[in-house]
């Protein structure tokens, strides 16, 4: 698996294993069964992401664009009242930005993407985030071709630390060994 070998690249070998928890999701867990840091794995397509973080929960996802998809008809079953003014307006690219960024939140949540219905729909399409339940998130998407990819992340200082984002991957690459 892909995101796997990515996961693996991310962290020092034999240190950690990477398990599902009972919903799942994917757990780091130290050779003394300590938890490590907060993983989010995701694909479509030929494309991996993964986003490690050492405090507080993080979410990845990554979309491709998919000819033939119901834009409207997965924006009226599962987005928030202006969500879906701007897929009416703006189509695929709109839907998969505001798909990708309640399915980060999901998968830093772990309750799928349910969850992340409760998710600040009015501040969400500014692509910063909002509150879900008790959690407070920051949201933030990219795009490169027909490629999207999100990234929700919940815990001291609500900043990332050190991003690889898209542009930079398609740019320069990014090998996994």
């Amino acid at each position: 698996m892909r995101a796997r070998e990515l996961a693996g690249a991310m962290l020092p070998p034999g240190a950690w294993r990477i398990e599902a928890d009972a919903d799942g999701r994917p757990l780091v867990v130290g050779g003394d069964g300590s938890r490590g840091p907060d993983l989010s794995l995701s694909h479509s397509g030929a494309w991996v992401a993964a986003a490690l973080a050492g405090q507080g929960r993080v979410g990845v996802d990554v979309e491709t664009l998919r000819p033939g998809r119901d834009a409207r008809g997965i924006a009226d079953a599962w987005l928030s009242q202006p969500e879906r003014r701007a897929v009416a307006a703006e189509g695929q690219g709109a839907l998969l930005a505001f798909w990708c960024m309640r399915e980060a939140v999901a998968k830093a949540i772990g309750g799928g993407l349910a969850e992340a219905l409760g998710l600040d729909g009015a501040i969400l399409p500014e692509g910063r985030g909002g509150s879900c339940g008790t959690s407070t998130w920051v949201v933030a998407h990219r795009q490169a071709q027909d490629l999207h990819i999100a990234l929700a992340w919940s815990g001291p200082g609500l900043a990332p630390g050190r991003c690889r984002w898209l542009e930079d991957v398609l740019a320069h690459g990014m090998p996994v060994s």
